[in-house]
């Protein structure tokens, strides 16, 4: 055996005690003389053979690893730092599978790890940077196009550049060219961990000019980033708001299940694997292995919803001292053990009632409502805020709106964000709910301002200000704080309503502004002088001859919150609310947007391989927030727990083009439209044809599903790890004689290909002609697979060889898989290699 052990950076305390204990036992080492540290090859044993790579070839370092496992030695390769960074491993890995040397890996420290660690830094900062990239600049070693330094500059994340340290000038010059900022923060880490470690911080424009005066042209790395100030957001990780398994936060977005008895533990098992196929986090428990039910509840509530499967006299006891008030609390229901009854107890209108009839639906129980809203069928003001984002300022005046609509009186409404009654219909509010009688003292408000439209007023916060801000350098937060508190105050504007805090992008390292977002959890943008004038003409800034100087344009705060405005919304639909605010060295405005999803959206929805367990997150999410599902109905079927009780327009086979009308049709009219499409949308999906039939004439986003390419490939193994084509043998929209084109392309390409609707009634042969297409190059042998109804009832899949997959007949359920030369059988699984020590490709045949 020959083991491939990292040394570690330089100080020999620093190699892992899994490396030193097969230093210790090695027969042989060969060791990168120039780069390990001498001190380390001490703890090889006395009869220990050692053998410097310096001056060693390729060819001549491993024919002394081959001959050194042949003769029974224990032999080690020892790589400065992690062998797998700059390590050169993976030719020696090749030579030796060629030969049949088995080989493992010990990893290291790298020296990447090891300067940060000298330097102090933390690479990922919040709001800075939460990627890094490990490069080097092209030298004698070449580096590909799209990995330049000037091309990889653009993302201006931290960057460790590795073996140029000779050529920093060089690096300096190609990062700023790039995009970094000529100021942006850089460091010099020469023989880091070693005795003689050096390191000079500089700026990126003198990085070069720092190495030549240093005498530093090798052992180093040049890094470059934001993560080397001393400033920044705090992270997540210890905010009281963040819950962890140890700590509990604030709301959370996690849903909490206990049970009583061995029949209720089931039922917790099916429902926690079904919170968990949709991406939730789960915590689900048995009352019977907690040491405190009320510890546990009282934790419990800081989550999204809590669920309890047993007696309701249990959910009630356990809830009540932990109960704040409407809006406030998680959704909470009971479950019966014998999955009969699902019954919201708790925030009924704040998801627990939508919730329950979901689970309903999974379980196959009756969803037991008991709001009087919502078993009367009459429209409920919280349930509709929820559904759009809004925030309730005064929800104890929500049961005089619901009283007053139970009795049959309507309520008056005013809004910012609907134009007038028939706006509001077209938004979910029911006509018969809506009075335009002046006399009414009660009405619903919708709208960030304060003033009470109405003698009765139930005030509905919209997300729809952008806050701009301006300030003096070093302002202190706790200015800025009561500033931007007095500015709401003194305008009956409420807080809940701001989206996004602006301003430029000089100010983008302003404690005081960074201190703000991070306190009230709203994303901070910046924007460049040159961003701030180029403005449309029809707003009326307050511009400064002084800013103008100082900063490039005239008008920070303003300029900022309608440059952000202007990315959610249309120009007009964006206002200023309050102009130009001014403190003692800080100025704030606030702007006022109506996003254009208000008025209609589309979301083409990719529903993946065929249930709701293996949707995204976002998919789920996007139906939840839909007024009209449209579908294919079979597909609709399959994912019936997630649009139960939403309005659902559905054609069969060939109804496309009519369900994209249909979707367009109804989003024109304001409404939120999500259309179904299996798979991925833009795989053989519904995503073209909508784009072709709108015409941008109505806002569409397409969510991402998982296609049938990547889902059978899962089961069949992992026969798509080189290139691959995609080709569907319908000929419904496409001819044949294009198919066969397309088939042979890809045959002759040696290209694995995934065969899309390979046959259905009306389309018998087609897979044996597009096998036949295969045959004329490629064995008879290959390894192909083929999946029926993937994730659905009825879900198989098999491996055979090409000529097999040719006598087959096929139908609109199955996706076929015809493997390349280097496809082959391992473990039972169809597996393409891709270049990793490949051997001959091996048949199936051959591989049994």
């Amino acid at each position: 055996m020959i083991w491939f052990v990292g040394a570690g950076p330089g100080d020999p305390g620093l190699i892992t005690l899994k490396g030193l204990k097969l230093i210790q036992g090695a027969d042989l080492i060969i060791y990168a003389g120039s780069l390990i540290n001498p001190e380390i090859l001490n703890y090889a044993g006395e009869d220990c053979r050692l053998l410097d790579s310096a001056l060693l070839t390729l060819e001549e370092i491993t024919e002394e690893l081959i001959q050194g496992d042949r003769e029974g030695k224990s032999v080690v390769r020892l790589h400065s730092g992690d062998p797998a960074l700059y390590g050169a491993i993976r030719e020696q890995f090749k030579i030796l599978d060629e030969n049949g040397i088995p080989y493992e890996c010990c990893p290291g420290v790298s020296s990447l790890f090891g300067a940060a660690a000298s330097l102090k830094k933390e690479f990922m900062i919040p709001d800075r940077s939460q990627s890094l990239i490990i490069t080097r600049r092209s030298g004698r070693t070449p580096v590909p196009g799209e990995e330049r330094l000037e091309a990889l500059a653009a993302h201006r994340t931290s960057m460790a550049v590795f073996l140029s340290a000779g050529m920093a000038d060089k690096v300096s010059e190609e990062l700023i060219k790039g995009g970094y900022p000529e100021d942006t923060p850089s460091a010099i880490v020469y023989r880091a961990t070693w005795d003689d470690e050096k390191i000079i911080y500089t700026s990126l424009r003198d990085l070069g000019e720092a190495a030549k005066n240093n005498n530093i042209d090798h052992c180093a790395i040049l890094f470059v980033g934001e993560f080397l100030k001393d400033d920044g957001s705090r992270s997540k990780l210890y905010h009281p708001d963040f819950s962890t398994k140890f700590r509990r936060g604030n709301r959370g977005g996690f849903i909490s299940l206990i049970s009583f008895t061995d029949a209720g533990d089931r039922v917790n098992f099916e429902l926690s694997e079904y919170f968990r196929g949709e991406g939730k986090e789960v915590r689900a428990a048995s009352g019977r292995n907690i040491g405190s039910l009320k510890d546990w509840t009282e934790e419990a509530f800081d989550g999204e919803a809590l669920i309890f499967i047993g007696a309701a006299g249990i959910a009630f006891r356990s809830a009540a001292p932990f109960i704040k008030g409407k809006g406030e609390d998680p959704a909470i229901l009971v479950i019966d053990e014998k999955k009969r009854f699902v019954i919201p107890v708790l925030s009924g209108h704040y998801g627990a009632n939508s919730l329950a009839k979901r689970l309903a639906e999974h379980l196959g129980s009756e969803a037991v409502i008991t709001t009087a809203t919502d078993i009367n069928g009459c429209f409920a003001v919280d349930s509709w805020a929820r559904e759009r984002g809004f925030k309730i300022l005064n929800p104890e005046k929500i049961k005089l709106v619901s009283g007053s609509l139970l009795r049959g009186e309507a309520v008056r409404f005013s809004s910012l964000l609907h134009s007038g009654r028939d706006a509001l219909i077209s938004d979910g509010i029911p006509e018969e709910a809506i009075s335009e009688d002046g006399e009414t003292r009660l009405g619903v408000q919708i709208s960030p301002c304060l003033n009470d439209d109405f003698p009765e007023t139930l005030h509905v916060i919209p997300p729809c200000l952008v806050l701009g801000i301006g300030c003096r350098k070093g302002t202190e937060p706790d200015k800025l704080r009561e500033f931007i508190l007095k500015i709401f105050n003194e305008n009956d504007i409420a807080p809940e309503a701001v989206t996004d805090i602006a301003s430029i992008d000089v100010k983008r390292d302003e404690e005081a502004i960074r201190r703000l977002a991070e306190e009230t959890g709203l994303n901070a943008s910046f924007y460049s002088a040159e961003e701030l004038n180029d403005l449309p003409d029809r707003f009326s800034f307050e511009d400064s001859e002084f800013v103008e100087n100082t900063v490039g344009c005239g008008n920070v705060c303003e300029r900022s919150a309608v440059k952000k405005a202007l990315q959610y919304a249309d120009s007009g639909d964006v206002s200023i609310l309050v102009k130009k605010s001014r403190g003692e060295g800080m100025t704030a405005a606030l702007v006022f947007y109506i996003r254009r999803d208000a008025a209609g959206r589309i979301l083409i929805i990719g529903t993946g391989p065929g249930n709701a367990d293996r949707m995204s997150k976002e998919a789920v999410r996007g139906i939840e927030e839909s007024d009209l599902i449209v579908g294919y109905d079979k597909y609709l079927k399959l994912i019936e727990s997630l649009t139960s009780g939403k309005e659902v327009f559905s054609t069969g086979m060939g109804g496309e083009r009519e369900r994209c009308l249909k979707a367009i049709s109804e989003a024109e009219k304001g409404r939120r439209v999500a259309l179904i499409s299996d798979g991925d949308p833009g795989v053989y999906g519904m995503a073209g044809l909508i784009y072709e039939l709108n015409k941008g004439g109505v806002e569409i986003r397409v969510i991402p599903g998982i296609t049938a390419a990547l889902s059978g490939g899962a089961l069949l193994g992992a026969p798509l790890m080189n290139d691959f084509a995609c080709i569907s043998l319908s000929d419904r929209l496409t001819p044949f004689e294009t198919i066969e084109r397309r088939l042979k392309a890809a045959a002759e390409g040696d290209m694995v290909t995934v065969l899309y609707n390979p046959g259905s009634r009306g389309r018998r042969g087609y897979l044996k002609k597009a096998c036949e297409i295969f045959l004329g190059v490629r064995s008879a042998e290959t390894v192909c697979g083929y999946v029926k109804n993937i994730a659905r009832e009825g879900e198989e899949y098999e491996l055979c060889t090409l000529d097999e997959l040719k006598d087959l007949e096929p139908d609109m359920s199955w996706t076929c898989f015809i493997g390349n030369s280097d496809t082959r059988v391992i473990g039972g699984k169809m597996v393409t290699v891709r270049g990793y020590g490949k051997k001959d490709s091996l048949s199936l045949r051959s591989s049994e």
